[in-house]
């Protein structure tokens, strides 16, 4: 299971809570959609549960791993995590090379790389974008390198952050495409309602931190008066 468990984030000592008691599991091969306005919690939900900020109270667990100091290198390998700007995920001078480098740093042999790169750049319809240089790619083509760059660890849980932010009507076709084939426990912040109820059987609203709301997402979405009280 991967979720939280009374999950508190506080930014700084004295400020409100981002996210405050936050409680929520998903299983295995669970795709859930992560709903609220601007400043809801959605992010800083993704980002607890990638270890990258720590809890003031509660805590995190990913594939059944704490998400904590000791078990972090655990959790890392099985997570895969695509930020809103695809720009954070991609820093190496070619797709290529970019999605090779998760690998690399593990010291997987270099045959191996090879294939598993081949693999995902198939499995993603980028093939012919693997030696284009990542500054040189359209807004939609970065979006899928960096999902070949998460893929390619084998990772069991796929955060992503606004997946379909800024893309046209093709490339979030095609993003919807490749994300609904994944077997993966998938959690994905959005805005694209329209996105959530066709990927995501389940979804969660925060509202200030809080889960406002849980259960399947077309109920959810149905509900004029909840979603017009969470900003959305």
């Amino acid at each position: 299971m991967t979720g939280t468990e009374g999950l508190t984030v506080r930014y700084e000592k004295d400020a409100p809570p981002a996210l405050e008691g936050v409680t929520f599991s998903a299983a295995p091969g669970e795709r859930v959609a992560l709903l609220g306005r601007n400043g809801a919690g959605k992010s800083t939900l993704l980002l607890a549960l990638a270890g990258v900020v720590p809890p003031a109270a509660g805590r995190a667990f990913v594939d059944g791993i704490p998400v904590d100091r000791k078990h972090l290198d655990q959790v890392r390998r099985a997570l895969g995590f695509v930020f809103q700007n695809p720009d954070d995920n991609l820093f190496m001078p070619t797709v290529a090379e970019d999605i090779a480098f998760g690998p690399r740093n593990f010291q997987v042999d270099e045959k191996t790389i090879a294939e598993k790169t081949a693999s995902v750049a198939a499995r993603l319809g980028i093939t012919p974008l693997l030696e284009r240089p990542t500054g040189r790619l359209s807004w939609g083509e970065k979006r899928l390198a960096a999902l070949a760059g998460a893929l390619v660890m084998d990772c069991r849980v796929l955060l992503l952050d606004e997946p379909c932010a800024f893309l046209d009507a093709p490339s979030r076709r095609a993003l919807a495409s490749a994300l609904a084939a994944l077997p993966q426990t998938l959690l994905i912040a959005t805005h694209d309602l329209a996105l959530a109820r066709a990927l995501c059987p389940r979804a969660l609203i925060l509202r200030d931190g809080r889960i406002a709301a849980s259960g399947e997402t077309g109920a959810l979405l149905s509900d004029e008066a909840l979603l017009a009280g969470c900003g959305l």
